[in-house]
């Protein structure tokens, strides 16, 4: 399972397009086991990676602390993923004329979301290398292959598609951790 999770993700990260045609061929097989070998251990070792990145790289290195905050990145994650899906689903069907197929998408969020996870990690574990954060412009390169080999989005309406799907994928994770800090001030 996690040689799998590995293969994927690297795979995603250097050579994306034979990846995503990976992907879309073997998308049966693929999606019966994705959030379970894929996604939900992505997730869990980013929060398990934000909480020893925070109970080891913070001036005042409390458990307190670093509990409170694994606990908003998993939140966020997990909540982050869902509303993606759904708003981007959503968008797919109304702008973009394709079937409602809910896995389908969210498959996609959750390959482009495991590069921002892997993101996240390494910012945690080791923040003096702070220029790691441009790789985040790079995740704007998968999407557009993805939009092309794995979602089949046609030509002249991709760049359009990778500017809206990049701006809900970023955002709303943000969105989602000001709320969650919004609505329990306790975990600031």
């Amino acid at each position: 399972m996690q040689k799998s999770l590995i293969n994927i993700l690297v795979s995603l990260g250097i050579s994306p397009i034979p990846s995503w045609s990976y992907i879309e061929k073997e998308q049966e097989p693929i999606s019966k086991d994705f959030f379970a070998n894929y996604l939900y251990p992505m997730m869990g070792a980013t929060t398990i990676a934000v909480f020893f990145g925070t109970l080891f790289n913070k001036k005042e290195a409390v458990l307190e602390c670093a509990i409170k905050e694994s606990i908003l990145c998993f939140i966020t994650l997990f909540a982050a993923f869902f509303i993606s899906s759904y708003v981007l689903n959503k968008i797919n069907v109304r702008y973009f004329q394709m079937s409602n197929n809910l896995l389908k998408t969210q498959m996609f969020v959750g390959y482009i979301s495991s590069l921002s996870y892997t993101l996240i990690m390494i910012q945690s574990l080791l923040p003096e290398l702070f220029f790691i954060k441009f790789a985040n412009y790079y995740i704007l390169y998968i999407i557009w292959t993805g939009s092309e080999h794995f979602l089949k989005i046609q030509d002249k309406k991709r760049l359009i598609y990778m500017i809206s799907s990049g701006a809900i994928l970023y955002f709303i994770p943000f969105f989602v951790r000001k709320f969650m800090l919004f609505i329990m001030p306790g975990l600031n």
